[in-house]
């Protein structure tokens, strides 16, 4: 895909120990003092300070919300009323769209993720409502630093559930309009790979005290 760049994260989501981080491009810290300064936000780690919009990835959270509070079930799907799902329609005045522009009808809510569709999603969203919906965003810990024993993490940008328009719980139903960082995504997956039960990222697995003594470091 040519991109300017990516981060890999690997956890253990029954701890919240982070295996595995990395991002690129990257920097020589032996040789830090020859990156140009027009270049030094390469210093950042983009794993905890970048934001950007997730898109689909963000699927699987607003959909864990609607089953978590009996709005829809894994095989529910529109009724003969509601109409199948287009390829697209149009919210607030704004075009909304699927990703390879086709239909997909009638499918499950299983299907609309497997299909990453963007106007079932709609569906799914409207089913919840801006309160719930926002309600688990936050839960699962969006808008809010995760607490990871690294510097310089950042928060994302959620926005106020109660000022959502009708479009902004359409577009950050798959991803857009809301702002993420990709611990935050990591730990969100993490909660739902652990059974609902959220862990703290971390990266220090232990302390060794100068008398040779170590302590585990608890995740919360």
């Amino acid at each position: 895909y040519a991109a300017d760049g990516g981060t890999i994260v690997i956890a253990d989501p029954k701890t919240g120990a982070i295996l595995a981080m990395a991002s690129a491009p990257n920097y020589d810290p032996n040789k830090f003092n020859e990156v140009k300064k027009e270049d030094q936000s390469i210093f950042l780690n983009p794993a905890t300070s970048s934001n950007w919009e997730p898109g689909s990835i963000f699927k699987p959270v607003v959909v864990s919300a609607a089953i978590s509070t009996d709005k829809v079930e894994p095989d529910s799907k529109p009724s003969e009323e509601e109409g199948g799902f287009s390829n697209m329609i149009i919210v607030d005045g704004y075009e909304i769209r699927n990703a390879l522009d086709k239909p997909y009808g009638y499918e499950t809510v299983t299907e609309i993720l497997e299909n990453s569709d963007n106007i079932g999603m709609v569906w799914v969203a409207n089913k919840i409502g801006n309160e719930v919906m926002g309600n688990f965003i936050k839960k699962y810990g969006f808008g809010e630093k995760t607490g990871i024993d690294l510097a310089g993490e950042a928060a994302g940008q959620v926005g106020t559930p109660k000022k959502w328009r009708d479009v902004n719980r359409a577009t950050i139903s798959f991803g857009q309009g809301i702002s993420t960082t990709p611990i935050q995504m990591v730990t969100a997956f993490s909660v739902i790979a652990n059974k609902g039960k959220m862990m703290k990222p971390h990266v220090v697995g232990k302390i060794v005290e100068p008398d040779g003594q170590a302590k585990d470091v608890e995740s919360t």
